[in-house]
């Protein structure tokens, strides 16, 4: 006769960051992930920790401490995390570290649902994860170096306000209303020069989007191909004394 060993206790950990989040991070959303998955892998879930519009960038969120408190005096029999995903937990590199030294001591497991992230996966140790289309892959060698306590490791993408991209291949015309920022704009001694940008054609520029227009402290990277990085500069509106819309060619990528 096989012996019933009973389900797994397991904790699960909620956070929700802002009504702007979309659906899929929604509260309901994620308890209800969490709970399907404990159903069909043979889980009961123990506790439920949520924290509501807290940022996933520190660790000082209540019930996150509370949870972690618990597990470390024995107040819950659990010794596995239920995450809907790994950034439910934390968005940057130093805290996920932090964690993944915590749960190697412990002998805590920490399943991620939808990244497909499971620390007692022989081949995923938890350290840090990022997802990048359906693959999910350690990127924790491209931490590089320590920092200070007060920063943090983050993608750049993370933390810009509008998507990083190349501008497009411009059709050039004689005169018009909105210019063209080239590589050479970026000039080699430092510094902007928009007398080398040359016009847009008045029929192309239905193309440009407004927020593919350059604005005061971008950053001008220079690039070429699939990676290749030149010159770098900042671009201000004093660098512009007459105003002109402008907008980035094809081999010049904006930061904003």
């Amino acid at each position: 006769m096989m012996e019933n060993k009973g389900k797994i206790p397991v904790e699960v950990y909620v956070r929700y960051s802002s009504h702007a989040q979309d659906d899929g991070n929604s509260v309901a959303a994620q308890t209800s992930c969490a709970a399907e998955y404990a159903e069909s892998h043979n889980m009961e879930v123990e506790h439920w920790y949520i924290d509501m519009a807290k940022t996933g960038r520190n660790t000082k969120r209540p019930e996150y401490q509370r949870m972690k408190q618990d597990i470390e005096n024995g107040n819950v029999k659990g010794k596995t995390i239920l995450v809907r995903a790994i950034d439910r937990l934390h968005r940057n590199a130093k805290n996920q570290l932090v964690d993944a030294e915590w749960c190697r001591k412990l002998g805590v497991r920490i399943i991620g649902i939808t990244d497909g992230i499971d620390t007692d996966a022989p081949n995923l140790p938890y350290a840090y994860c990022e997802q990048i289309g359906k693959e999910v892959r350690d990127i924790s060698d491209e931490i590089p170096f320590e920092i200070p306590e007060s920063w943090e490791w983050c993608r750049l993408s993370d933390i810009t306000i509008k998507e990083i991209k190349r501008g497009k291949s411009p059709v050039y015309a004689d005169s018009g209303s909105v210019l063209v920022f080239a590589q050479k704009c970026n000039v080699k001694t430092g510094g902007i020069n928009i007398t080398l940008a040359k016009y847009l054609a008045d029929s192309a520029i239905n193309k440009y989007p407004q927020e593919e227009y350059m604005q005061n402290s971008d950053i001008i990277v220079n690039s070429t191909g699939t990676g290749t990085l030149g010159r770098i500069g900042v671009y201000s509106d004093k660098d512009n004394p007459d105003n002109m819309p402008l907008v980035p060619d094809s081999h010049v990528t904006i930061v904003t």
